[in-house]
Protein backbone atom coordinates (compact mmCIF):
# COMPACT_ATOMS: atom_id res chain seq x y z
CA UNK A 1 0.00 0.00 0.00
CA UNK A 2 1.15 3.76 -0.71
CA UNK A 3 0.25 6.40 0.90
CA UNK A 4 1.90 9.71 -0.63
CA UNK A 5 5.77 8.96 -0.35
CA UNK A 6 5.35 5.97 2.43
CA UNK A 7 4.65 2.47 1.48
CA UNK A 8 3.78 -0.56 3.07
CA UNK A 9 3.95 -4.36 2.18
CA UNK A 10 3.92 -7.59 3.42
CA UNK A 11 5.83 -10.23 1.51
CA UNK A 12 5.70 -14.07 1.42
CA UNK A 13 9.08 -16.10 0.35
CA UNK A 14 10.43 -12.66 -1.38
CA UNK A 15 7.03 -11.81 -3.28
CA UNK A 16 4.35 -9.13 -1.58
CA UNK A 17 1.33 -10.51 -1.15
CA UNK A 18 -1.71 -9.47 -3.45
CA UNK A 19 -3.92 -6.77 -1.40
CA UNK A 20 -7.84 -7.29 -1.80
CA UNK A 21 -10.29 -3.88 -1.04
CA UNK A 22 -7.83 -1.27 -0.42
CA UNK A 23 -9.84 1.67 1.33
CA UNK A 24 -8.36 4.95 2.73
CA UNK A 25 -10.63 6.91 5.22
CA UNK A 26 -11.94 10.39 4.41
CA UNK A 27 -9.58 12.04 6.40
CA UNK A 28 -6.76 9.83 4.96
CA UNK A 29 -5.38 8.74 8.23
CA UNK A 30 -6.38 4.91 7.98
CA UNK A 31 -5.41 2.89 4.85
CA UNK A 32 -6.54 -0.60 4.92
CA UNK A 33 -6.56 -3.77 3.03
CA UNK A 34 -7.27 -7.47 3.34
CA UNK A 35 -4.64 -9.97 2.49
CA UNK A 36 -4.53 -13.63 2.24
CA UNK A 37 -2.47 -15.57 4.60
CA UNK A 38 -1.63 -19.49 4.34
CA UNK A 39 -0.72 -21.69 7.47
CA UNK A 40 3.08 -22.48 8.18
CA UNK A 41 4.05 -19.65 5.30
CA UNK A 42 6.89 -17.09 7.19
CA UNK A 43 6.41 -13.13 6.16
CA UNK A 44 8.47 -10.14 6.51
CA UNK A 45 6.72 -6.45 6.87
CA UNK A 46 8.41 -3.75 5.24
CA UNK A 47 8.09 0.03 5.56
CA UNK A 48 9.69 2.37 2.99
CA UNK A 49 9.90 6.20 3.21
CA UNK A 50 10.29 6.78 -0.64
CA UNK A 51 12.36 10.10 -1.27
CA UNK A 52 15.68 11.28 -2.18
CA UNK A 53 16.41 14.16 0.20
CA UNK A 54 18.33 13.38 3.05
CA UNK A 55 16.72 16.06 5.62
CA UNK A 56 13.75 14.30 5.33
CA UNK A 57 12.96 11.45 7.89
CA UNK A 58 10.11 9.44 8.62
CA UNK A 59 9.49 7.56 11.38
CA UNK A 60 7.43 4.42 12.12
CA UNK A 61 6.25 2.00 14.52
CA UNK A 62 5.25 -1.82 13.47
CA UNK A 63 2.62 -3.81 15.04
CA UNK A 64 1.47 -7.74 15.08
CA UNK A 65 -1.70 -8.66 16.50
CA UNK A 66 -1.47 -5.66 18.59
CA UNK A 67 2.35 -6.18 19.63
CA UNK A 68 4.95 -3.75 18.77
CA UNK A 69 7.91 -5.56 16.96
CA UNK A 70 9.68 -2.07 15.82
CA UNK A 71 10.63 1.58 16.15
CA UNK A 72 12.58 2.85 13.86
CA UNK A 73 13.40 5.85 11.43
CA UNK A 74 14.08 5.91 7.80
CA UNK A 75 15.37 8.73 5.55
CA UNK A 76 15.78 10.24 2.46
CA UNK A 77 19.23 9.11 1.75
CA UNK A 78 19.74 5.97 -0.39
CA UNK A 79 19.62 2.99 1.63
CA UNK A 80 18.23 4.18 4.85
CA UNK A 81 15.15 4.50 3.22
CA UNK A 82 13.55 1.15 4.01
CA UNK A 83 13.20 -1.12 6.92
CA UNK A 84 12.28 -4.97 6.98
CA UNK A 85 11.27 -6.76 9.58
CA UNK A 86 10.97 -10.59 9.39
CA UNK A 87 10.52 -12.22 12.78
CA UNK A 88 11.71 -11.15 16.61
CA UNK A 89 14.97 -10.32 17.61
CA UNK A 90 16.31 -13.33 20.19
CA UNK A 91 19.74 -11.44 20.08
CA UNK A 92 22.26 -10.01 18.17
CA UNK A 93 22.84 -12.99 16.21
CA UNK A 94 19.79 -14.64 15.83
CA UNK A 95 15.57 -14.32 15.26
CA UNK A 96 12.62 -16.13 15.15
CA UNK A 97 10.54 -15.59 12.16
CA UNK A 98 7.42 -14.67 11.98
CA UNK A 99 4.92 -17.69 10.31
CA UNK A 100 1.22 -17.65 9.53
CA UNK A 101 -0.23 -20.39 12.06
CA UNK A 102 -4.07 -21.58 13.03
CA UNK A 103 -5.88 -19.97 16.30
CA UNK A 104 -5.94 -22.64 18.62
CA UNK A 105 -9.92 -21.71 20.12
CA UNK A 106 -10.46 -21.79 24.47
CA UNK A 107 -13.76 -21.25 26.19
CA UNK A 108 -10.94 -19.70 28.71
CA UNK A 109 -12.27 -15.73 28.94
CA UNK A 110 -8.76 -14.77 30.81
CA UNK A 111 -6.38 -16.59 28.39
CA UNK A 112 -6.64 -13.02 25.68
CA UNK A 113 -7.52 -9.43 26.81
CA UNK A 114 -9.78 -7.07 24.52
CA UNK A 115 -6.27 -5.78 22.47
CA UNK A 116 -5.55 -9.02 21.78
CA UNK A 117 -9.19 -9.91 20.11
CA UNK A 118 -9.41 -6.71 18.83
CA UNK A 119 -6.25 -6.56 17.29
CA UNK A 120 -5.33 -10.42 15.84
CA UNK A 121 -5.36 -10.88 12.58
CA UNK A 122 -4.02 -7.85 11.68
CA UNK A 123 -0.49 -5.77 11.32
CA UNK A 124 -0.11 -2.31 11.11
CA UNK A 125 2.70 0.31 10.51
CA UNK A 126 1.89 3.37 12.13
CA UNK A 127 3.93 6.63 10.34
CA UNK A 128 5.17 9.68 12.45
CA UNK A 129 6.85 13.02 10.91
CA UNK A 130 10.14 12.86 11.74
CA UNK A 131 12.09 16.07 12.99
CA UNK A 132 15.96 16.13 12.78
CA UNK A 133 17.13 17.60 16.19
CA UNK A 134 20.30 19.06 16.93
CA UNK A 135 21.67 18.37 20.29
CA UNK A 136 24.91 19.33 22.66
CA UNK A 137 27.12 16.52 23.12
CA UNK A 138 28.15 17.15 26.52
CA UNK A 139 30.17 14.47 28.68
CA UNK A 140 30.75 13.78 32.39
CA UNK A 141 33.99 12.51 32.78
CA UNK A 142 35.29 10.24 35.78
CA UNK A 143 39.43 9.56 36.03
CA UNK A 144 40.41 6.26 35.91
CA UNK A 145 43.38 4.18 35.83
CA UNK A 146 46.29 5.20 33.04
CA UNK A 147 45.63 2.50 30.14
CA UNK A 148 47.46 3.13 26.91
CA UNK A 149 46.19 3.11 23.98
CA UNK A 150 46.60 1.72 20.73
CA UNK A 151 46.35 4.87 18.56
CA UNK A 152 45.79 8.78 19.81
CA UNK A 153 41.92 9.46 20.90
CA UNK A 154 40.86 11.52 18.09
CA UNK A 155 38.79 14.93 19.66
CA UNK A 156 35.38 14.01 19.91
CA UNK A 157 32.18 15.90 18.14
CA UNK A 158 30.78 18.59 20.05
CA UNK A 159 27.58 18.40 18.20
CA UNK A 160 25.73 15.83 16.95
CA UNK A 161 22.63 15.06 14.86
CA UNK A 162 19.25 12.60 15.78
CA UNK A 163 15.70 11.89 14.71
CA UNK A 164 12.72 12.37 16.84
CA UNK A 165 8.83 12.66 16.65
CA UNK A 166 7.34 15.89 15.48
CA UNK A 167 4.45 14.87 17.38
CA UNK A 168 4.55 11.39 18.83
CA UNK A 169 0.76 11.60 20.04
CA UNK A 170 -0.63 12.87 16.34
CA UNK A 171 0.73 10.01 13.95
CA UNK A 172 0.41 10.79 10.09
CA UNK A 173 -1.20 7.72 9.15
CA UNK A 174 -1.86 4.52 9.85
CA UNK A 175 -1.32 1.21 7.56
CA UNK A 176 -3.84 -1.85 8.44
CA UNK A 177 -3.25 -5.25 6.86
CA UNK A 178 -6.23 -7.43 8.04
CA UNK A 179 -4.85 -10.96 7.20
CA UNK A 180 -7.21 -14.32 6.90
CA UNK A 181 -7.53 -17.50 5.17
CA UNK A 182 -8.29 -17.82 1.31
CA UNK A 183 -11.38 -19.83 2.26
CA UNK A 184 -12.37 -16.39 4.75
CA UNK A 185 -11.62 -14.26 2.05
CA UNK A 186 -13.86 -15.66 -0.50
CA UNK A 187 -16.65 -16.34 1.72
CA UNK A 188 -16.63 -13.15 1.94
CA UNK A 189 -16.22 -12.54 -1.31
CA UNK A 190 -13.27 -10.06 -1.02
CA UNK A 191 -11.44 -12.32 -3.58
CA UNK A 192 -12.78 -14.23 -6.54
CA UNK A 193 -13.00 -18.10 -6.10
CA UNK A 194 -10.67 -19.62 -8.90
CA UNK A 195 -11.45 -22.44 -11.31
CA UNK A 196 -9.91 -25.09 -9.10
CA UNK A 197 -12.35 -23.92 -6.83
CA UNK A 198 -15.50 -24.17 -8.83
CA UNK A 199 -14.21 -27.47 -10.64
CA UNK A 200 -16.19 -30.37 -8.94
CA UNK A 201 -14.94 -33.33 -7.94
CA UNK A 202 -14.56 -36.14 -10.71
CA UNK A 203 -14.29 -39.85 -8.94
CA UNK A 204 -12.17 -42.63 -10.70
CA UNK A 205 -14.95 -45.37 -11.10
CA UNK A 206 -13.94 -49.16 -11.14
CA UNK A 207 -14.47 -51.44 -14.39
CA UNK A 208 -17.98 -52.53 -13.66
CA UNK A 209 -18.83 -48.78 -12.59
CA UNK A 210 -19.42 -47.72 -16.06
CA UNK A 211 -22.89 -46.73 -16.94
CA UNK A 212 -24.33 -46.91 -20.60
CA UNK A 213 -24.86 -43.54 -22.44
CA UNK A 214 -28.80 -42.97 -21.49
CA UNK A 215 -31.01 -43.30 -24.68
CA UNK A 216 -33.51 -40.85 -25.58
CA UNK A 217 -37.15 -42.17 -25.81
CA UNK A 218 -39.51 -40.37 -26.17
CA UNK A 219 -42.98 -41.47 -26.06
CA UNK A 220 -46.66 -40.11 -26.93
CA UNK A 221 -49.17 -42.52 -25.13
CA UNK A 222 -53.10 -42.31 -24.25
CA UNK A 223 -54.42 -40.92 -27.67
CA UNK A 224 -58.09 -40.58 -27.66
CA UNK A 225 -60.37 -42.03 -30.55
CA UNK A 226 -63.77 -41.06 -30.31
CA UNK A 227 -66.08 -43.43 -31.80
CA UNK A 228 -67.58 -41.33 -34.92
CA UNK A 229 -68.60 -42.22 -38.09
CA UNK A 230 -66.12 -43.53 -40.74
CA UNK A 231 -65.19 -40.36 -42.42
CA UNK A 232 -64.81 -38.27 -39.27
CA UNK A 233 -63.37 -41.12 -37.49
CA UNK A 234 -60.10 -41.19 -40.99
CA UNK A 235 -60.04 -37.36 -40.39
CA UNK A 236 -59.34 -37.67 -36.94
CA UNK A 237 -56.74 -40.26 -37.58
CA UNK A 238 -54.74 -38.41 -40.14
CA UNK A 239 -54.66 -35.54 -38.03
CA UNK A 240 -53.55 -37.54 -34.85
CA UNK A 241 -50.64 -38.80 -37.53
CA UNK A 242 -50.10 -35.43 -38.66
CA UNK A 243 -49.47 -34.36 -34.90
CA UNK A 244 -47.40 -37.67 -34.51
CA UNK A 245 -45.40 -37.02 -37.21
CA UNK A 246 -44.37 -33.79 -36.01
CA UNK A 247 -43.37 -34.81 -32.44
CA UNK A 248 -41.92 -37.43 -34.03
CA UNK A 249 -39.31 -34.52 -36.04
CA UNK A 250 -39.18 -32.42 -32.79
CA UNK A 251 -37.48 -35.53 -31.16
CA UNK A 252 -34.96 -36.03 -34.05
CA UNK A 253 -33.84 -32.77 -33.85
CA UNK A 254 -32.96 -32.35 -30.29
CA UNK A 255 -31.42 -36.05 -29.95
CA UNK A 256 -27.73 -36.37 -29.93
CA UNK A 257 -25.97 -37.41 -32.95
CA UNK A 258 -25.34 -41.13 -33.22
CA UNK A 259 -27.77 -41.43 -30.47
CA UNK A 260 -31.02 -44.05 -31.07
CA UNK A 261 -34.31 -42.66 -31.06
CA UNK A 262 -37.52 -44.92 -30.53
CA UNK A 263 -40.89 -43.02 -30.33
CA UNK A 264 -43.98 -45.37 -29.45
CA UNK A 265 -47.32 -44.56 -30.31
CA UNK A 266 -50.01 -46.16 -28.28
CA UNK A 267 -54.18 -45.62 -27.95
CA UNK A 268 -56.39 -46.00 -24.84
CA UNK A 269 -57.99 -49.13 -24.67
CA UNK A 270 -61.17 -49.05 -25.80
CA UNK A 271 -64.58 -51.15 -25.05
CA UNK A 272 -64.60 -53.75 -27.65
CA UNK A 273 -66.69 -52.83 -30.16
CA UNK A 274 -70.27 -54.16 -31.29
CA UNK A 275 -70.49 -56.66 -33.85
CA UNK A 276 -70.65 -55.27 -37.15
CA UNK A 277 -69.00 -52.13 -35.69
CA UNK A 278 -65.22 -51.26 -37.39
CA UNK A 279 -62.86 -51.55 -35.51
CA UNK A 280 -60.45 -48.80 -35.01
CA UNK A 281 -56.81 -49.30 -35.75
CA UNK A 282 -54.06 -48.91 -33.22
CA UNK A 283 -51.01 -47.05 -34.18
CA UNK A 284 -47.19 -47.85 -33.87
CA UNK A 285 -43.92 -46.38 -34.60
CA UNK A 286 -40.36 -48.26 -34.39
CA UNK A 287 -37.93 -46.08 -36.49
CA UNK A 288 -39.02 -45.05 -39.09
CA UNK A 289 -41.77 -47.00 -40.22
CA UNK A 290 -45.35 -46.25 -39.34
CA UNK A 291 -48.14 -49.16 -39.20
CA UNK A 292 -51.79 -48.23 -39.94
CA UNK A 293 -52.81 -51.79 -39.89
CA UNK A 294 -55.78 -52.97 -37.76
CA UNK A 295 -55.07 -55.70 -35.21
Amino acid sequence: MRQHDYVAEVSCGGTVLEEYGTNVTDDGKLVSCWIQSEAGKEFAITWKFDVQDGSRGAIAKTYVDGSQIGHDVCTGVHGLNSKQYGGADVDDKTYKPFRFTPISLTDDLGVATHRDLVSLGTIAVVMFQGTKEKKLGAHCVQLGDVVKRDQPLKPPSTTHYHWGHVDEKKPLFTFRFMYRSREFLQAQEIIPYTIEDNQPQIMNAGPGDESPEPELVGQVTNIPIKDESDDEDVDALQRQLEEMQEKIQRIKRKRPPNQSTKVEVKTEKRIKPESGARQRPHLKYNGDVIDLTSD
